[in-house]
């Protein structure tokens, strides 16, 4: 009898679906994530978004980095959204805001700017991390924001884990992505004592009371389709 497994197939199609945590979430990663980078060089950094599939009325991405191992030259805007109102970068912070035009929301991901940076020629070689700041239910850090909610659907992150070397040439050796990077809780301004790093916390996107209606009448869609076909298999036994 096949009913079990009928029942088991609902079963796991809700908890996928009602899973606060695989419920349409975003993602702002650096690319290349990881390498080598060498002194006096100079380097570009694309800052990737991914919406998950969700329509986005605007986007910030908020990074820090020490600045005595990278010194910021510019920002390069992507093309993601019409309207880029703010990118700035002094003191160790790199503050980039991106805004969809009223009533028509941005829903590809792909190229959201570019850090163009070099490495001072005094940098001491080691590690040197480039992180988002990112701290889950925050308003004032990284954030992509969901179309009419108005609600923070930024899950993840991944950071930039780069090493400096001294001399060589300026080709970026890169090495496996680490996705799990950590977070700054310092951006390295004077009198701060420097860049600490903490680990990634985990992102909670709330209860199942924020699924919006259309991804509830997508739900209800879904577990109607398969109650069709299992009833079809039920009473063809």
């Amino acid at each position: 009898m096949r009913t079990p497994r009928v029942l088991a197939s609902i079963a796991a199609f809700f908890f996928v679906m009602l899973s606060p945590s695989l419920a349409f979430a975003a993602t702002l990663s650096l690319s290349p994530a990881s390498g080598t980078l060498n002194t006096g060089c100079t380097y570009s950094f694309d800052i990737l978004m991914d919406t998950g599939g969700i329509n986005t009325d605007g986007t910030d991405a908020v990074l820090k980095y020490t600045t005595s191992q990278f010194t910021v030259t510019s920002i390069t805007k992507g093309t993601l959204y019409p309207d880029y109102p703010a990118s700035d970068f002094s003191n160790g912070v790199i503050s980039i805001s991106g805004l969809a035009s009223p009533g028509q929301g941005v829903s590809v991901g792909g190229k959201f700017a570019t850090i163009n940076v070099t490495i001072p020629a005094g940098a001491s070689a080691g590690p040197a991390p480039i992180v988002f700041d990112f701290t889950p239910g925050a308003t004032n850090d990284s954030n992509v924001v969901q179309s009419t909610a108005v609600v923070d659907k930024l899950s993840s992150v991944v950071n930039g884990n780069y090493t400096i070397a001294q001399g060589g040439n300026c080709a970026l050796t890169t090495a496996p992505v680490v996705v799990q990077q950590p977070v700054a809780t310092d951006s390295g301004i004077p009198g701060k004592g420097g860049l600490q790093v903490s680990p990634i916390p985990t992102k909670t996107l709330g209860d199942t009371a924020d699924i919006s209606p259309t991804e509830v009448f997508s739900i209800l869609g879904g577990f109607f389709t398969i109650l069709g076909v299992s009833g079809l298999a039920i009473f063809r036994k």
